[in-house]
């Protein structure tokens, strides 16, 4: 009595038949009955393992994937939804040699497919494999034996993928022979293949197929596909779920509007064309995106540097009557100035005067900032004058923003004038304040107002008044004002914490070449203060290992190990022993 064949060996058959057509490698074949005789194929007779040659596993990200499915293998741990996933992954990315072994031990183990799986891998083997036949017989055995497997999704993977490749005559013949597979096409899948016609100008096919899809499909059904699109986005399958979601919004079918929202905010990382479609399409269905899907698609066209289309659909959303959040408005302006579109960002904000509503700070504190990045002074200025004609009081970061451009470019008078009046009003400067003040003061000359900005710091907050300290210490370090410093670091107040700044001006002592000052600051540091010596050097050294001249740093270590101030259990000793200066 012949042996019975194990399950999936037939579908074996025609598989390793397409194979043996196409130009994959022997060892990529399934293993499978000859041709003359059928043979009882043992659970235990696997693939060879695939190789890790450039040629099959070029795509880095297979690599991984694909070592945990060897992990599996050898452990007999083969999930359901872990093997349908990296089914779904290798047949999204070329070559198809990697799926088409997975889907090959799949097939040998019995693990059952799913529409993820086998959809996406039946489409890529659709636009790789000329014989149709082969490929409706191993769709028709799956869908047999596998019930999570959803015929219609599946047809329109198919006749999608044939289009694609430019085959809309097979992508036609396909439609016929799916519906007597269980696997009817619907509306969707007939629509896809006349679109072709149409484009192509053969219109009497397209009417055709037209009246072919009046008599023969049947409706999509909105919520496989929706699931369907989910799990694509869930998967990281993002081109495919735009594929998928396209087809629906092309055709004008129904179409969960919570899943466009998540699918404009997906989709817009790799193709910001399609996402401003979903966005569009929401908006024509009364309906708008969320602010962090929108969000997040003006971000990826700033930097896609699209900012035309980034204004087109902002526009059309603030035209929208059924607009009633202002944070849209905020979103808008935000965006438009991080664009440059300093101009159409303003128009925005009159238009919502005009609706009877007063832009907050926010608003002002975004155009103020894209005038002074675009060197707009003296809109800028008109700009501040205008806040307080409107009643709308700068906040901290409105004076800190045109600070920072009246230190870029030297206007001492303007910044230092900025600075009284803030205090003036009570709003308190932090350390940005502090660092941009201090910054310009220093290069130019007026080391008494710089003295001075760090002495109200140190009396509003003793860590503010720190950190004005230091920023005071780097830049005279950078100028070589090295007695200056020596001046401020030997009157600061013992208030402040001052570590920091001492070990800024040490370490820019021992870069210059300065040794002998150097090693007269850290005698002065052991006599007046309360730090631990060893802590100071040993934080010292630690900082002087990105020095660009490191015969400095050892020129220093031993000097202080002539002194006996370094250690001799200390981990920088070895070092001295490998350099003779």
């Amino acid at each position: 009595m012949a042996p019975t064949a194990r399950p999936g060996t037939a579908i074996a058959a025609a598989f390793r038949r397409l194979c043996s057509a196409s130009s994959v490698s022997p060892h990529l074949r399934i293993m499978g009955p000859t041709t003359n005789h059928t043979t009882t194929t043992s659970s235990s007779t696997l693939l060879p393992e695939p190789t890790s040659s450039p040629q099959q596993y070029s795509n880095p990200n297979h690599r991984p994937i694909h070592s945990q499915w060897s992990q599996a293998r050898a452990s007999n741990v083969l999930s359901n939804e872990s093997s349908n996933s990296l089914l779904a992954s290798l047949s999204s990315n070329p070559p198809i040699g990697p799926a088409r072994k997975v889907f090959d031990e799949m097939l040998q183990r019995n693990v059952p497919f799913d529409t993820l799986g086998f959809g996406l891998f039946i489409a890529k083997l659709s636009k790789t494999e000329k014989k149709i036949d082969g490929i409706l017989y191993i769709v028709d055995q799956i869908k047999k034996r596998h019930q999570l497997v959803n015929g219609s999704i599946v047809a329109f993977l198919i006749v999608n993928a044939l289009c694609k490749a430019g085959r809309k005559g097979d992508a036609w013949k396909v439609l016929e022979e799916l519906r007597n597979i269980d696997c009817k096409p619907d509306f969707i899948a007939y629509r896809t293949v006349s679109e072709e016609f149409r484009i192509a100008k053969q219109y009497e096919e397209e009417s055709r197929i037209l009246k072919q899809k009046r008599k023969l499909s049947v409706a999509p059904r909105e919520r496989d596909y929706r699931e369907f699109i989910y799990l694509l986005i869930h998967e990281k399958r993002i081109k495919e779920a735009r594929e998928v979601a396209e087809a629906i919004v092309d055709g004008d079918f129904p179409i969960d509007l919570s899943l466009l929202n998540t699918l404009i905010g997906s989709v817009s990382d790799v193709d910001t064309e399609s996402a401003i479609k979903f966005c569009k399409y929401m908006v024509h269905k009364r309906s708008l995106p969320s602010i962090k899907s929108l969000s997040t698609l003006c971000k990826n066209l700033c930097k896609d540097e699209m900012g035309n289309e980034l204004w087109e659909i902002l526009g059309i959303i603030l035209q929208q009557e059924m607009l009633v959040n202002p944070d849209y408005y905020q979103l808008t302006v935000s965006f438009l100035c991080k664009a440059g579109k300093v101009r159409e960002a303003y128009d925005v904000i009159k238009d919502m005067r005009r609706k009877g509503m007063e832009p907050e700070i926010l608003y002002y504190n975004s155009l103020m900032r894209a005038l002074c990045k675009n060197d707009l002074l003296r809109p800028a200025k008109k700009l501040w004058d205008e806040m307080f004609t409107r009643g709308c009081q700068p906040n901290l970061q409105t004076y800190n923003i045109l600070i920072k451009k009246f230190s870029e470019i030297g206007e001492v008078q303007e910044a230092k004038g900025l600075y009284q009046k803030m205090i003036a009003k009570g709003v308190l400067p932090d350390n940005y304040t502090i660092g941009f003040l201090i910054g310009l003061f220093c290069n130019e000359n007026k080391l008494d107002e710089a003295i001075s900005v760090m002495n109200q710091a140190i009396e509003q907050d003793l860590k503010l008044g720190s950190l004005a300290l230091t920023e005071l210490v780097i830049s005279l370090c950078r100028q070589g004002n090295f007695n200056e410093v020596l001046t401020i670091l030997s009157g600061a107040t013992s208030n402040i914490d001052t570590l920091n700044s001492h070990l800024i001006y040490l370490k820019s002592l021992t870069t210059k070449g300065e040794i002998d000052m150097a090693m007269q600051h850290i005698h002065w540091i052991n006599a007046n203060t309360n730090f631990i010596l060893e802590r100071v050097l040993n934080e010292l050294i630690s900082s002087l290992s990105t020095a660009p001249k490191l015969e400095n740093v050892i020129k220093l270590m031993q000097a202080l190990n002539s002194e006996r101030l370094l250690s001799n259990d200390s981990p920088y000793m070895s070092l001295l022993q490998d350099y003779d200066i």
